[in-house]
């Protein structure tokens, strides 16, 4: 979403946890990654429902998020 709101293309890649853990023996901080790898391999589902009832405010979907957000971020960066 960030992407195609900047109008960037993304540029990525993807490691098996097995790389992760061999990398881990060199590097601290892969090492601590491979424990949260769980959080890639399925989707992320949020849900907002009880938060709602509590509350009664409800959640901003997540293009308007990103839209405003970006949005913002450019009315407000710094002109070097």
């Amino acid at each position: 979403m960030l992407f195609m709101e900047t109008g960037h293309t993304p540029k990525m890649s993807a490691i098996s946890t097995l790389m992760m853990r061999l990398v881990g023996l060199f590097v601290p901080g892969a090492r601590e990654m491979v424990e949260m790898m769980y959080e890639f391999q399925k989707p992320f589902v949020m849900e907002s429902s009880k938060f709602t009832r509590a509350f009664g405010m409800t959640a901003t979907p997540h293009a308007q998020a990103v839209r405003e957000t970006i949005a913002w971020f450019r009315q407000n960066q710094k002109k070097t």
